[in-house]
């Protein structure tokens, strides 16, 4: 079997906990080839050598034949991992290094058993919508893609941005807002959630449609199929703005009658998930429904 270990360089206070894991890792006798993300290795060996592991920086090949990658940190490490493997078909361990942690199941204390049930074939394999983006007038490479949402933001501080929106070439709204977020069921419960956003069950397959600090109240966010095709236009052409991709930001600078199309990506993001893991649960804890302070 083989594994790929990635954690982002600014994890903090986890030093110890991630030497143990790759250690126990060592030990098991079970892997064949272990790849370490740059990124791991100049966080561990500023405090320990680390014995020779085939190290990547942003791209796992196909030869490597990677049975599991492993994610370890909150969700912005997942969100890093889904770019490192662009066909989707290698399944991601997510384990929780950080904090709030939607998507990392497992926390450093269970990952002895999550192993032994990793190695038993005891976990099923849960997947993810993605969406993609695509811009005639801008090139965002072969990294096009998010697992949990697209947005457009502004970068100034006065101004309003006026956000022309199509679905299935159908007009929608002209949003006057901050920005416009389009989500998927996965970022339903990160940026979205944030602007008003309904939180969606992750199974399903649905965009979500968001404005950020819209101008007009009445103007609320919408579920639209995920067969849809949006098409946002950013009709200000005085408007400096950010583009997202998940983490990834691109900084447009005046650009005038700027379109974007997003719709569903051709393959889906694979998790790995062990018995117990109940999104409701998640919600639970990381919401705190049902707690009161009054208590």
């Amino acid at each position: 079997m083989n594994i790929a270990l990635h954690c982002k360089r600014d994890i903090q206070n986890q030093n110890t906990s991630l030497i143990n894991l790759i250690e126990y890792i060592e030990r098991c006798g079970e892997f064949k080839n272990i790849y370490i993300s740059e990124s791991l290795f100049e966080q561990l060996s500023q405090v320990q050598v680390l014995k020779q592991h085939p190290v990547f920086k942003d791209q796992i090949h196909k030869e490597w034949n990677i049975d599991f990658l492993f994610s370890l940190g909150g969700d912005g490490t997942l969100l890093e991992c889904t770019t490192f493997i662009t066909d989707q078909s290698t399944p991601i361990v997510c384990m929780n290094f950080g904090r709030l942690g939607f998507l990392s199941q497992m926390s450093t204390e269970d990952f002895e058993p999550m192993f032994v049930n990793l190695l038993n074939g005891e976990y099923s394999i849960e997947q993810r919508m993605v969406l993609q983006v695509e811009a005639e007038q801008l090139k965002f490479s072969h990294l096009n893609f998010a697992l949990n949402e697209f947005a457009v933001t502004k970068r100034d501080t006065s101004s309003m941005m006026k956000i022309n929106t199509w679905v299935d070439n159908r007009f929608l709204n002209a949003y006057w807002a901050d920005g416009l977020i389009v989500s998927t069921p996965t970022g339903s419960t990160g940026y979205s959630l944030s602007v008003g956003g309904p939180i969606v069950m992750p199974e399903l397959d649905n965009f979500i449609i968001a404005p950020i600090c819209s101008h007009n109240l009445n103007v609320r966010p919408l579920v639209v199929s995920p067969h849809s095709n949006i098409k946002i236009q950013i009709a200000m052409s005085t408007v400096s703005f950010l583009a997202s991709l998940d983490y990834r930001s691109f900084s447009i600078e005046n650009t005038e009658n700027v379109f974007f199309t997003v719709k569903k990506y051709p393959q889906k993001v694979q998790l790995v998930r062990f018995q117990g893991h109940d999104f409701f649960q998640t919600l639970r804890n990381k919401l705190f429904w049902g707690k009161d302070a009054r208590n």
